[in-house]
């Protein structure tokens, strides 16, 4: 075995052999060597053993011809639990010929009984420990979940969060579950506001269904994401690793799982359920649901900790007024705004990105930074709407300064805050001293290794640069960390998505053979009157109204055009 290679010093934890002493002596090496823990003894003798057997095994169904393969390697372990006449089932001849048992039914069915015969496996064993990475060609973890519940007869969930994206695609499979009397178990928390209350709502009406709930998600951090379908026979599995209940998690996700199995692991499963047990039995921290009783209390601590948690205080974050109402951070936009304190305090960074996804608010968070840092501030952006729009982001949320735009043919440089846009600024550096602004902001921070960004960031010497993007990779492979330095945080859209931050995606593509070649583009935006020429056409106006109602009609509705024109015929279609 590697980990006793005898040419080496170090640690070890194996079985000393006499191969092993002679060769440690012979190198005039002391060692230290224990045989009073009979547990670890146990446990090297086994693997020892186990190992040898497997090769024993592989070898022979390895360089034997099909018939004699199967044949020599059931010799083989006939031979060894002949020797020591013991086997776990007392039986140690096989029958012939040498086959897996999968099920058993009974001649006369009970009624109400499944046929094992016909169950749905998982594609992964019973019987051998797995990892899940999500990757091409593996099993889903979604699936796997379902199968393993179809066959189960008891189920323990723990996780951080129950969405109704995950929890959906496992509803007809639970329902079935429960009407065989199967019981579910679920541990989850308000972590974050994270959990939708209709799904512990849902899973609470479930027959032989018992939720327990975290509150004081302050005390109890509780992330740990397990699933545990317990089985006689042996056959019982769980399910560890970095998935909560929703769909971005158990669908596509980056997340890593290990399938432990009884057969495999018998001691680690039973230490997770005795752990689970113990979860359930703690009425200080786990609290039993009721949903005619807990109800109202569920969904106010889940709003409650959608303000209040972000891994770390929101005591500290600033509130901001727009319009006469106070406004307090999002819990990641908090968290963001602290990793930006952190890198200008505690490592004296003077340039940071930070990377989210859009629709998260990365503009106000950078308002909100930008007040918290004080002095005057410069935001580039690459379009006059996006300035427009930044201008009055400002002015709601950063009462008692001043805000001017810097854009086209108007140029009002003595504000506390400008708002311009990059191709005013590039042509009018003459205007400005480099050390002008405390703050600058690059808006859309993946063009600032366009030579026009360049230009403005090499003349400016803000005490601080902060770089916004929801894209930071770049078809051309230049990184904009080179000119940004660190990155203070990152938000990316399945995570967005599990913390409720942004709604679950569903996309649709509908081909409508336009070519787009002709189209002119600036390196910013596309030349608007040939957009209109290649899009406004009846044909394909119709095509995405007919696709609206063959999928979401009667929701309300966002529709995002090329241009004013086309917004006009696509409404007319809509209301016609």
């Amino acid at each position: 075995m590697r980990e006793c290679e005898k040419d080496r010093v170090g640690l070890f934890e194996c079985l000393l052999t006499r191969g092993l002493q002679s060769a440690l002596a012979d190198r005039a090496l002391t060692t230290q060597a224990a045989d009073e823990d009979r547990d670890l003894l146990f446990a090297l003798l086994y693997r020892h053993a186990a190992t040898a057997l497997r090769r024993a095994i592989g070898e022979a169904l390895e360089k034997e011809e099909d018939g004699e393969s199967v044949a020599k390697a059931r010799a083989i372990v006939e031979r060894v639990l002949g020797e020591i006449d013991r086997t776990p089932s007392g039986d140690s001849l096989f029958a012939d010929p040498l086959s897996v048992l999968l099920a058993a039914d009974r001649l006369n069915p009970v009624p109400g009984e499944p046929r094992w015969a016909d169950a749905v496996r998982p594609e992964t064993s019973f019987s051998q420990t797995t990892l899940l990475t999500g990757a091409r060609g593996e099993p889903a973890l979604l699936d796997e979940l379902r199968r393993e519940t179809e066959t189960a007869e008891s189920v323990d969930w723990l996780v951080s969060f129950v969405k109704m994206s995950g929890l959906r695609p496992m509803m007809p499979v639970l329902e079935r579950f429960a009407e065989r009397g199967g019981r579910l178990r679920v541990v989850t928390t308000t972590y974050v506001g994270a959990t939708d209350p209709e799904a512990v709502l849902w899973l609470s009406n479930l027959p032989n269904a018992e939720i327990y709930v975290a509150y004081d998600t302050g005390a109890t951090r509780h992330h740990a994401k397990s699933y545990l379908f317990h089985r006689p026979h042996g056959l019982s599995t769980a399910y560890a690793g970095s998935a909560n209940l929703s769909k971005a998690a158990l669908s596509y996700g980056l997340e890593w799982t290990v399938k432990v199995t009884q057969a495999s692991d018998a001691a680690l499963l039973e230490r997770m359920k005795t752990i689970f047990d113990a979860y359930v039995t703690d009425e200080e921290r786990f609290k039993r649901f009721d949903a005619a009783r807990d109800e109202a209390k569920l969904r106010e601590a889940i709003l409650e900790a959608g303000r209040g948690e972000s891994g770390a205080s929101l005591s500290s974050a600033t509130p901001l007024s727009t319009f006469g109402i106070e406004l307090e951070p999002y819990p990641f936009q908090q968290a963001i705004l602290e990793r930006l304190d952190a890198a200008r305090t505690l490592h004296g960074e003077t340039k940071s990105l930070v990377v989210a996804a859009t629709g998260t608010g990365k503009t106000i968070t950078a308002v909100m930074d930008a007040k918290s840092v004080g002095g005057r501030t410069l935001f580039v952006a690459h379009t006059m709407e996006l300035v427009n729009q930044v201008y009055q982001t400002f002015q709601a949320l950063w009462k008692g300064a001043s805000v001017g735009k810097f854009a086209d043919s108007v140029k009002e440089l003595d504000k506390d805050i400008v708002c311009g846009s990059i191709q005013s600024i590039a042509l009018n550096l003459d205007m400005f001293k480099e050390d002008e602004f405390d703050y600058m902001i690059i808006d859309e921070a993946h063009h600032a290794t366009a030579d026009t960004y360049q230009k403005v960031l090499a003349y400016f010497k803000p005490k601080f640069l902060l770089g916004l993007t929801a894209t930071p990779e770049r078809a051309d492979d230049t990184d904009i960390l080179e000119i940004f330095k660190n990155t203070a945080h990152k938000l990316d859209i399945r995570t967005a998505v599990e913390i409720g931050a942004l709604v679950d995606v569903r996309c649709i593509r509908i081909h409508t053979n336009i070519d787009m070649t002709q189209v002119r583009f600036n390196s910013v935006q596309y030349n608007v009157r040939d957009l209109d020429v290649k899009i406004c056409v009846t044909e394909r106006n119709a095509l995405i109204v007919k696709t609206w109602l063959d999928y979401v009609k009667d929701k309300r509705t966002v529709v995002f055009c090329a241009s004013v024109k086309h917004a006009e015929q696509i409404a007319a279609l809509f209301k016609e």
